[in-house]
């Protein structure tokens, strides 16, 4: 924990002294700031760049094990998160100011702060958005369903799941401030929610086999459409889920890609410790959609982590997460892709001076 205090002195120290005039704030939301950090957490933060120079500000490195991914984010997109169209709304409401160029530039978060609360009490606009999540799910529902393997049937059962704890959130004009790590038990929590959903929830988690998960992932639609009166299609347009190969892998991005998610890797060995088989499982979701994706658009093969996913036992899961990890950074180290790892903060301090 002393490391992140370091670190977010260090980010203040940097904004202050070099880049006071090219970035217009800096945030840190997460498990940092409310409660929920664990040996493992690293510290959310990102920036709002005010010149091109400002995006310099960014930061990705490994530090004793722990991933810190220091990103921009523009003042456009957080006005779409303030308007409810994207589903991170802690970074803008539960966001806290560790910097800020000008007060007009505070002024102005605090404004989309204030937005984003009106548009969370108006019921017509968050049915809207709930509706919208409610069409995801819809497209995730038919990607599983035709689904052969067991690893990907789990990674549209995963982004179902999500997109149904999103639609619930918006339904009662709220969100989680608390983000994934207590999504589940604060899903119990709101008023308006089909009684059976987190059972059914639970039963997709522990399903070990492709018929089973499609099974009861239709029984937790039908319990959403009867619950909102909303209709799920008979069919849904396929969306292109090929990703254009570049010509070689480029080991430098990958080195970038893999110090933004080593959190993930960290947040499965978490959950083996912490015996907690339902962040694990969303975890799991959102690494191997991630690895997929980066590693089919650079020409590699990805990694199968989902289908060693047992509710009641973590450890094959742990186990191939770290398997993947390792074979991972050797890839993009025999690459040439030179991964930032440090081992303490004076390592880290001195080589970035």
């Amino acid at each position: 924990m002393d490391n992140n205090k370091n670190i977010v002195n260090w980010i203040l120290n940097r904004a202050e002294n070099q880049f006071s005039e090219d970035v217009a704030l800096v945030l840190l939301y997460g498990s940092y700031i409310n409660g929920c950090a664990n040996e493992k957490s690293d510290v959310d933060c990102y920036f709002i760049p005010k010149t091109e120079r400002g995006y310099k500000f960014c930061a990705d490195f490994i530090l004793n094990g722990i991933g810190y991914d220091i990103f921009p984010m523009t003042w456009e997109r957080i006005e779409n998160i303030a308007n409810l169209n994207e589903p991170i709304l802690p970074c803008l409401g539960d966001a806290e100011v560790l910097f800020y160029s000008s007060p007009n530039d505070l002024k102005k978060f605090k404004g989309l702060q204030e937005k984003m609360e009106n548009n969370l009490s108006v019921e017509s606009y968050c049915k809207k958005i709930a509706k919208n999540r409610f069409d995801a799910a819809c497209t995730c529902f038919f990607k599983l369903s035709k689904c052969k393997k067991l690893s990907g049937t789990r990674k549209y059962a995963g982004k179902l799941l999500l997109a149904l704890a999103e639609m619930i959130a918006f339904y009662n004009q709220d969100y989680y401030h608390f983000g994934l790590k207590r999504q589940f038990e604060d899903l119990k929590k709101f008023s308006q929610i089909p009684k059976e959903f987190t059972d059914i929830y639970l039963k997709i988690l522990q399903a070990s086999n492709t018929e089973e998960i499609q099974k009861y992932s239709a029984q937790i639609m039908n319990c959403i459409c009867e619950f909102t009166q909303w209709k799920k299609p008979e069919n849904t347009e396929e969306l292109n889920t090929e990703h254009t190969a570049s010509s070689a892998p480029n080991y430098e991005e990958l080195a970038r890609f893999y110090e933004e998610i080593r959190s993930s890797f960290a947040k499965i060995e978490v959950c083996r410790k912490n015996n907690d088989p339902v962040l694990a499982f969303i975890s799991a979701v959102n690494l191997q959609s991630d690895l997929d994706e980066v590693l089919e658009y650079n020409g590699l093969y990805s990694y199968d982590i989902l289908s060693t996913y047992d509710y009641n036992d973590l450890s094959e899961l742990s186990d191939a997460a770290q398997k993947a990890e390792n074979e991972l950074v050797q890839c993009i180290q025999q690459g040439s892709g030179l991964i930032k790892f440090y081992h303490n903060f004076k390592e880290f301090e001195e080589a970035n001076l």
